[in-house]
């Protein structure tokens, strides 16, 4: 991601770093930690731990970005709801798996109890500068960094849902934003 913003002159060279390192046995500080799709099979104590561990290998003043399903994508999205129904194991690809449909709250607590601070939680269908994208970024499949190609596929990619859908702005995962101070 680094490399590719850095060649599309959307960030300076040599200004960001990618690490790939454990998700929990990285032990250099750091300015930013992103993950994403990571907490939202976790039961809340153990996504409990594992942000914790973030606010301790965060420097002071880095920021933690972080997204978990929450109870719109339970209650009103099918492809979720195809996911956890038809995605397992290696051992058993027909398992499921378990998601944790947070609210906005659990979230902020889960956050708070880290020790985080200066907390922004949006949903992905609501978030800052949404209304300054261009019609094609915001309909299209084809800005997103791969495609879906759907269960015994005909060779084509899934498309996003149609434009009316996508503008009941209805988001399936929260996206939070915490300081460490």
């Amino acid at each position: 991601m680094t490399r590719h913003l850095e060649n599309a002159q959307l960030l300076e060279p040599d200004v960001v770093e990618f690490i790939p390192k454990s998700l929990t046995k990285s032990f250099e500080p750091a300015d930013l930690i992103v993950k994403v799709g990571v907490i939202c099979g976790l039961q809340d104590m153990v996504a409990q731990m594992l942000i914790t561990g973030d606010y301790s290998m965060l420097n002071d003043g880095g920021k933690l970005v972080i997204s978990s399903s929450n109870e719109n994508m339970r209650d009103r999205d099918p492809l979720g709801s195809f996911l956890i129904q038809h995605i397992g194991t290696r051992e058993d690809p027909k398992k499921g798996w378990g998601l944790n449909f947070r609210t906005k709250e659990t979230l902020f607590d889960l956050l708070t109890n880290a020790g985080f601070s200066d907390i922004e939680i949006y949903d992905d269908a609501n978030y800052p500068g949404k209304e300054d994208l261009p019609d094609d970024i915001l309909y299209g499949v084809e800005t997103l960094p791969s495609h879906a190609m759907g269960y015994e596929h005909d060779g084509k990619p899934l498309s996003l849902p149609p434009k009316d859908v996508l503008d009941q702005n209805i988001g399936y995962n929260w996206i939070a934003v915490a300081t460490k101070t």
